[in-house]
């Protein structure tokens, strides 16, 4: 006739079971969790830094006089910084900003630097610049504002339209760039973070391992199904 199972070796472990493990071992699991975040740690800050800030413009229509060119250049301003935001990408710009700030950079590399965002519906134009100096990651985000609105003007204003005309696209600048006082990349803290929650899923695994067997691999149960303290086997 089949011997029956003990109960409380079939039953799942719970937070009793998890607290017991982490109080009997929790040597084992601490160390387990510095070293992770250790090295978590030492990996992050082994990384190149790289620097980000955001400058912010805002696409207008000068020269609206009554309500209703007011209301058809707040539409148009919008489709405008929409399109915008693939021109703030292009190399006319790049080479503006390349001679603005006299860099020996090509258009190619510098554009791998900017990121542009326009949000949804809005004449806001956001162009962040990246550079690994916090100072020349800000002076790069204030002269591609300034590159686009030349660009923009050269664009918009060319050919027979006269400079003060009714409705004239122009881009203004809501803000300037602050010199960031820390790196964008990498996020150490988010790192380090990671580095504890590998170490605490990997010191309970130990713990449980170490709940199953002993040093010398005998089960932590007896033939009779008698729970054993695990508090006797060490560290």
């Amino acid at each position: 006739m089949p011997q029956a199972i003990p109960a409380d070796q079939t039953r799942a472990p719970d937070m009793r079971d998890l607290t017991r493990l982490a109080r009997t071992y929790w040597r084992g699991i601490t160390l387990i969790v510095l070293v992770c975040t250790l090295l978590a740690l030492g990996w992050s800050l082994m990384q190149p830094k790289f620097y980000s800030t955001t400058v912010r413009g805002l696409v207008i229509a000068i020269g609206q006089q009554d309500l209703s060119s007011r209301l058809a250049g707040d539409q148009l301003v919008r489709s405008k910084a929409a399109a915008y935001e693939s021109l703030a990408t292009s190399r006319p710009v790049a080479e503006t900003v390349i001679d603005d700030l006299d860099l020996d950079t090509p258009p190619e590399r510098i554009l791998d630097s900017i990121t542009v965002e326009v949000p949804s519906n809005s004449p806001e134009i956001r162009i962040t610049a990246w550079d690994d100096s916090p100072e020349d990651a800000a002076k790069l985000a204030d002269a591609w504002l300034t590159g686009l609105t030349r660009t923009v003007e050269t664009l918009e204003n060319s050919g027979d339209e006269a400079a003060d005309s009714v409705g004239r696209i122009s881009i203004q600048q809501l803000s300037r760039a602050e010199v960031p006082t820390s790196p964008t990349v990498p996020n150490t803290l988010l790192h380090t973070g990671i580095g504890v929650l590998v170490g605490l899923v990997l010191g309970l695994v130990y713990a449980f391992v170490r709940h199953r067997t002993n040093s010398d691999g005998v089960p932590l149960t007896d033939p009779a199904g008698t729970r054993k303290d695990p508090s006797t086997y060490g560290f």
